[in-house]
């Protein structure tokens, strides 16, 4: 502590024991408000009270400290969780693509055995659009894509 903060004071003690406690020197405001505190109230350093203003201090201190250290531990807790949501949504689509590209091929091998082999039906539709088994296929592909390409944007 500096000469200057000393003179603004006679009774420093509550202050070298609160920064003692706290591991670390007190800003200018936060001496004057400790030692107005105890000039206000005539408490001596040698003055059993002194203990209470010093755990008082220590209790601002932590409930001072408490919303950064909360804000630290969600900011960590949010980008473990956004990576593990990246990952799984790559799992996910990489999984759904190996299960659709079977699915693919065999409609295709089937409109090729069933005929013309541009896969067109003898209506003149052709063989992946004739049968509606694509559509939900094709709506769970969509799906996996934008919440792989939503986690990205995140």
């Amino acid at each position: 502590m500096s000469d200057t903060d000393e003179e603004l004071s006679p009774n420093s003690g509550l202050v070298k024991a609160i920064e003692r406690l706290i591991g670390h020197p007190l800003t200018s405001d936060q001496v004057q408000y400790w030692q107005r505190l105890q000039d206000m109230h005539g408490v001596s350093d040698d003055d059993p009270i002194v203990m209470i203003f010093v755990l008082l201090g220590v209790h601002q201190h932590l409930f001072n400290d408490v919303p950064k250290r909360i804000q630290e531990a969600t900011d960590k807790a949010i980008a473990i969780h956004r990576t593990t949501l990246e990952d799984q949504s790559n799992i996910v689509a990489k999984r759904l693509l190996e299960q659709l590209t079977p699915m693919f091929i065999k409609a295709v091998n089937e409109s090729r055995r069933n005929g013309d082999i541009n896969g067109v039906t003898p209506s003149g539709n052709t063989m992946l659009f004739a049968n509606d088994w694509w559509k939900p296929a094709g709506l769970c592909f969509l799906a996996s894509l934008a919440g792989a390409v939503a986690v990205k944007l995140l």
